[in-house]
């Protein structure tokens, strides 16, 4: 989480050094990669390794924090957001770029510095299933428990996955998250 915040602090540093988007032949080196490529890497973690309740709680956060992510880049870009032919790709830019860190910040800081103490629930495994294509991922069809209403699918590892039997009894770690979103993992 550091390196966009250290890029989007260069572009406030050095505004007439720096450029948020790439711009074919300019002279300006662009930070696009020094913010992009780290909230990728933090948005990928989040979705594969916490489960959100519900996502109806993360997108306020969510959007609450692309707004000042967004915010900062747009000052950050200032002399280059409303220079003719440089609005589109700029402005692209900063909502690209503010949109992937809101998820992915959020995300982690949600789970990651999260010290409440976690609610352990057991429920039963109803199906298994295995998804594939760019990247295999292993899934456990769980039982309704406490605040999950429904069947739901779980990711898990390929090894729990095939340690775990249809039927057989898992547990599940709930806990309230840092910003108030609720978020589980599967004891394995």
């Amino acid at each position: 989480m550091l390196v966009p915040v250290l890029a989007t602090a260069a572009l406030w540093l050095m505004p007439h050094s720096l450029r948020i988007d790439e711009k074919q032949n300019s002279g300006y080196p662009s930070v696009v990669a020094a913010i992009l490529f780290p909230c990728l890497g933090l948005s990928l973690r989040a979705l594969f390794d916490y489960e959100l309740i519900s996502y109806a709680l993360m997108w306020p956060v969510v959007g609450a924090t692309a707004v000042g992510a967004g915010l900062l880049l747009a000052i950050g870009s200032r002399q280059f957001l409303f220079r003719p032919g440089s609005v589109a790709s700029v402005g692209g830019t900063i909502v690209l770029l503010a949109g992937v860190y809101g998820y992915g910040a959020s995300s982690v800081v949600n789970a990651v510095y999260d010290d409440s103490p976690a609610i352990e629930y057991s429920t039963q495994v109803l199906d298994k299933h295995i998804s594939s294509g760019n990247h295999t991922s292993y899934y456990l069809k769980v039982n309704a428990w406490e605040p999950v209403a429904s069947a739901e699918d779980v990711q898990v590892s390929s090894e729990y996955y095939n340690h775990v039997r249809t039927g057989q009894k898992v547990d599940i770690a709930l806990h309230n998250g840092r910003l108030g979103v609720p978020w589980f993992t599967v004891l394995e």
